[in-house]
């Protein structure tokens, strides 16, 4: 993906800068936001924290039908690239999964968190290499429930092998783990081609100190 800076524009309180950018491929076309200067994190040790939005149509579908036929949600492998083109430091970044009563994603967006240090993030993402036994099923996907060194991991893997939607991976989480609970999903190259997904779940009552902001565009 070749991103270029569309424009630059500000937030609506006029203070934030917002960077556009926009990249065309062969079956979509992508537009990235980059939602302002980073902001610190207590999850990253008091360390930057950087938001990028993404939007994402197919070419040659009208957008008068449903939203949901003509756009296109990235995969991992996609979400890794925009990292890598358009990213600050291009090492690895966080797709959220928070509490049911606090999902905003309306618009066929996306959003990831990118950071600067993988073992930065509070909470250990080593298990996430490495998929462990499923030994449960829910609606066609096998999933596994671990808990190693107090920290909860969910496993989900398709039965039928086709890479979870973030509507499919949010659903599980509200089912498996709880709607309160907040879960997180590394994106990073040392996970990318793995055929599962590994959730990092938040205690009960923890929240992040970022969140799911919908920038107008």
């Amino acid at each position: 993906m070749n991103f270029k800076k569309e424009q630059l524009r500000y937030s609506a309180n006029g203070q934030t800068k917002l960077e556009l950018y926009s990249a065309l491929t062969e079956k979509y076309s992508w537009n990235c936001l980059d939602a302002g200067a980073p902001g610190a994190s207590e999850f990253l040790h008091g360390e930057k924290i950087k938001h990028f939005v993404i939007g994402c149509e197919k070419l040659g579908i009208s957008k008068a039908r449903p939203p949901k036929e003509y756009m296109h949600e990235p995969t991992y492998n996609e979400k890794l690239e925009i990292l890598h083109s358009i990213g600050l430091w291009k090492e690895v970044a966080l797709e959220v999964f928070p509490p049911e009563c606090e999902v905003v994603d309306v618009e066929e967006v996306y959003h990831i968190w990118e950071f600067q240090y993988p073992y930065s993030f509070v909470l250990n993402i080593i298990p996430a290499k490495e998929l462990h036994e499923l030994n449960g099923e829910y609606a066609n996907v096998k999933y596994g429930i671990y808990i190693i060194d107090g920290v909860e991991y969910l496993y989900l893997q398709a039965r039928d092998g086709h890479e979870l939607r973030w509507s499919e991976k949010q659903k599980l989480k509200n089912k498996l783990i709880g709607e309160e609970r907040t879960a997180v999903e590394i994106i990073w190259s040392e996970i990318d081609g793995a055929n599962y997904t590994c959730l990092i779940c938040l205690m009960q009552n923890d929240y992040l100190d970022f969140g799911l902001v919908q920038p107008a565009w």
